[in-house]
């Protein structure tokens, strides 16, 4: 490849990944500047204490590191908040060619989705997230892995709906 060739195409990678950023930026509302996210409350019977900090805390993260609004603790343009409405566990069915039993954590988590600046696109919706495990396995030793991922799929969840919806 020749060197015209080579800065031709440095410059095309480069122009293709600023266009992905400003894509990402540009799909929140402009007039928005701030968000606040509140604990969300633990009222499943089993929820795991510290749970609803641990879901609001990764949320804010995630908010914070993918998008330019700046957290306030209250009355932010838009605020999320809600509870955690479910976290059981349940055996599931062995699949063909399983020997063992599992058992699946489930975790539901209802959120509120308030836009002061246009109250049209708020929102309220229950995500829920499930990891299988074996059943054999110590629920105790495998807990915080478990919730770990089920934390990172419902955050994922409430971002897409939150600002990939726009």
């Amino acid at each position: 490849m020749g060197f015209r060739n080579k800065i031709g195409a440095g410059l095309m990678l480069l122009l293709l990944l600023s266009a992905c950023y400003t894509f990402k930026a540009s799909s929140i509302d402009p007039s928005l500047e701030t968000f606040t996210v509140a604990s969300f409350a633990e009222q499943a019977a089993n929820a795991r204490p510290g749970l609803g900090i641990t879901l609001s805390e990764a949320l804010r993260d995630r908010i914070l590191r993918e998008t330019r609004l700046n957290s306030i603790p209250e009355n932010g343009d838009i605020t999320f908040e809600g509870e955690i409405v479910d976290y059981s566990i349940a055996p599931i069915s062995p699949q063909s060619g399983e020997t063992t039993s599992r058992e699946q954590l489930s975790v539901s988590v209802n959120v509120r989705y308030s836009d002061r600046k246009n109250p049209a696109r708020s929102w309220e919706q229950t995500f829920k997230a499930v990891e299988n495990y074996d059943s054999n396995e110590n629920f105790s030793a495998v807990e915080d892995q478990l919730l770990e991922s089920i934390s990172t799929q419902l955050v994922d969840a409430i971002f897409r709906k939150a600002f990939e919806n726009w």
